[in-house]
């Protein structure tokens, strides 16, 4: 979905539009948001370009990392992008990035395709450590239960300072005070 960004930065200097979940689609058939996908926020003319302060409201389904249960959750994204007239090639074969090059996003002759943008900021806003909930227990490491669904019968995991190798350097210790053997 291409926009006319300058069009919109000198008459309104506000974006908003709610795409298909089908328009952010990965390579293949993954669809990174179930629902419409919500993105707008405010645009400024600004000397390299366009500034568009925007966020982003989606509904995702991630898989917990503790329990690897599949749970929704709706992520909100904060994110800005200066909308350059053209990308800048760089000469040569090699290029060192900044911190503002990450924010830069080219938009030839005034258009930006905004579920591009959409999809790469909803990846972008992504959580690192995906959890169903704050407390969430997570698969007990012996028989694998799900500690959310029930209590294992397992003992409890040893305190990882009572382990043999460290319980054997103190009873030396306490043999022979002085680390004589």
């Amino acid at each position: 979905m291409l926009i006319d960004i300058k069009g919109l930065a000198r008459e309104e200097g506000r974006l908003f539009r709610t795409l298909q979940a089908s328009a952010l689609r990965l390579e293949g058939d993954e669809s990174l948001a179930e629902g419409p996908v919500e993105i707008g926020g405010d645009l400024e003319a600004v000397a390299k370009g366009i500034l568009f302060s925007g966020t982003l409201k989606a509904q995702v389904r991630l898989e917990c990392v503790r329990c690897l249960e599949p749970f929704r959750t709706i992520l909100t994204p904060e994110f800005e992008l200066l909308f350059t007239p053209k990308a800048e090639a760089a000469e040569g074969g090699e290029h060192q990035l900044h911190e503002e090059d990450c924010e830069t996003w080219p938009a030839p002759e005034g258009r930006v395709d905004i579920a591009r943008v959409a999809r790469e900021q909803l990846i972008l806003g992504m959580p690192g450590k995906a959890l169903c909930r704050p407390d969430c227990p997570g698969l007990c490491p012996r028989c694998g239960a799900n500690r959310n669904l029930k209590a294992c019968e397992c003992a409890p995991e040893p305190d990882p300072g009572t382990s043999p190798w460290k319980l054997s350097l103190v009873s030396r210790r306490e043999s022979d005070p002085e680390g004589r053997t």
